[in-house]
């Protein structure tokens, strides 16, 4: 896998199943890479819901 860089979009399963409305989220969602630990221990992806609103979530990279 390439190495991630900051304004990536990624498509990753948030952790939150479901949207701001309630409906399940079954298949993967495209975020934006908005920050990066200094050691590359994990990442932060920043989803935007489709009526509004944001949410961030952090995951380690493959291979480590």
């Amino acid at each position: 896998m390439a190495m991630i860089r900051l304004g990536d979009k990624v498509l990753c399963y948030p952790s939150i199943r479901v949207d701001y409305l309630g409906n399940k989220i079954l298949d993967p969602v495209v975020g934006e890479v908005v920050y990066i630990h200094t050691k590359r221990r994990y990442y932060t992806v920043e989803f935007k819901w489709p009526g509004g609103g944001r949410y961030r979530e952090s995951f380690r990279e493959s291979g480590k």
